[in-house]
């Protein structure tokens, strides 16, 4: 059945390693049982055919024995492809599992940063990450993920021997289905790296949005940070004003006459005070 990539999951994999175990093992069983065996039966009847009758072993015996050692030879090749499938088809789940994982890591992260901006918090809450440990963490996650599998991903190919154990009339048909293997390899080689591409596209995408986010966070924060700055200032002024009016007060002085800076005070000192006070 065809899986849907959208969907990864080790499902199955078990069974498939037992499978692949229960193939090699048949494998070696097959090589140790029976073809050293019957490579020196084989070695003992061409001794006996040179000592007896200096003659060669019957062809039709040395081919015979030939082909049995091509299809066990192609066995083995068989086996091994088999083998690195199977470590592909791990790697990509793999790949897809993390790139699934770091999808919805950069979503939350996302969310996280879109609520704050709305907030204008100054504080992570207790208890969670920093945002910027997150976002690196995510970003680290995206790089490794193309390192430890998208790069070294492995696209197996079968060179079995079957081709040269063929008649010649057959060459021809054998050729047109091996140019029928190599191009259907082709285009499996190519789905799967379009599919690699396109999970590190979405995360890349997904990584530039939420620097993008970021940046907005950042630009309101320091805007509430200048508008609480001149809030505070603004607090200061209107605490010192009131100090000073209470000041001209307790001297008899009647702040909305024109006489008063007459009086002891003039704007140089009110100015002089209020600089005082900001620095």
């Amino acid at each position: 059945a065809k899986e849907n990539p959208d969907k990864p999951s080790y499902q199955g994999d078990h069974e498939i390693t037992q499978s692949l175990q229960f193939l090699q093992d048949r494998v070696v069983e097959l090589g140790d049982r029976h073809m050293v065996s019957l490579a020196d039966s084989y070695a003992e009847l061409v001794e006996s055919y040179s000592r007896f009758s200096h003659e060669h072993v019957p062809d039709f015996i040395s081919s015979k024995q030939a082909d049995l050692k091509l299809k066990y030879d192609d066995l083995r090749h068989l086996a091994s492809y088999t083998a690195d499938l199977v470590t592909q088809r791990a790697t990509i789940t793999e790949f897809l599992l993390r790139a699934q994982d770091a999808y919805h890591e950069g979503e939350k992260i996302k969310d996280v940063v879109y609520k704050k901006t709305r907030r204008i918090m100054m504080k992570d809450e207790d208890g969670t990450p920093s945002l910027d440990v997150r976002v690196d963490q995510f970003k680290q996650e995206i790089k490794s993920l193309w390192q430890d599998c998208g790069k070294s991903m492995l696209y197996p190919v079968y060179n079995g021997n079957w081709l040269r154990s063929a008649p010649q009339q057959q060459q021809q048909a054998v050729s047109d289905s091996s140019n029928a293997n190599s191009a259907y390899r082709s285009q499996v080689r190519a789905q799967i790296k379009a599919l690699l591409d396109k999970k590190m596209d979405d995360l890349s995408s997904l990584e530039k949005s939420i620097d993008q986010l970021l940046d907005s966070y950042r630009d309101a924060d320091r805007m509430k940070a200048l508008v609480n700055q001149y809030e505070q200032e603004a607090c200061e002024l209107g605490k010192w004003i009131n100090e000073q009016i209470e000041s001209l007060k307790q001297q008899h002085i009647d702040v909305s006459a024109e006489s008063f800076l007459a009086r002891g005070m003039n704007i140089s000192d009110l100015k002089k005070s209020r600089l005082n006070l900001l620095m």
